[in-house]
């Protein structure tokens, strides 16, 4: 009997030196991961255009400047004109410096001067995809000034508008 008790403490000791398993209890949840990648914008310049002084109004006076965009080769873009700060309806208006007086002009993409707007819809100034290169647009205009050969005294000064481009990529 002896014998029994000894194994049995002996037992009961070995068990108590062995790790107690702990109940342990756990969740899991998802998580999302997400990584937009944008294009490169593109790098657009554009100058002043400026019809110059005008001392007679006896016809259209016409000008261009150049818009120049440099984008990643391959980018597919497109360049849209608002109609400026100072529009009536789908026309635009150079502002006398008084505020007093405007002076009607379009935009064109081309030197034949054909027209780039509608019944009130607009299309694209330029589109075109980009290559290694920088691409050139001229931006061409006409001033359709509203005085007879000699404009009268209040007619005189300076006209302003501001034109918006947007250039979608």
């Amino acid at each position: 009997m002896k014998c029994n008790k000894f194994y049995i403490i002996l037992t009961m000791f070995i068990v108590g030196l062995l790790p107690m398993q702990a109940s342990a209890y756990t969740t899991t949840t998802t998580m999302n991961v997400s990584l937009e990648v944008q294009p490169v914008p593109p790098n657009v310049t554009v100058s002043p255009l400026n019809f110059g002084v005008v001392t007679t109004a006896s016809g259209p006076v016409s000008a261009q400047t150049d818009l120049v965009i440099s984008a990643t080769s391959g980018m597919v873009y497109s360049v849209d004109a608002d109609f400026g700060q100072h529009p009536s309806g789908t026309s635009r208006f150079m502002l006398h410096s008084s505020g007093n007086g405007s002076i009607f002009y379009d935009l064109f993409n081309d030197a034949a001067h054909t027209p780039i707007t509608s019944a009130g819809t607009s299309t694209p100034l330029f589109s075109g995809t980009a290559t290694a290169s920088a691409a050139t647009h001229t931006i061409y205009a006409i001033a359709s000034l509203p005085f007879g050969a000699t404009p009268t005294p209040d007619a005189y000064g300076i006209y302003n508008d501001v034109v918006t481009l947007t250039i979608s990529y």
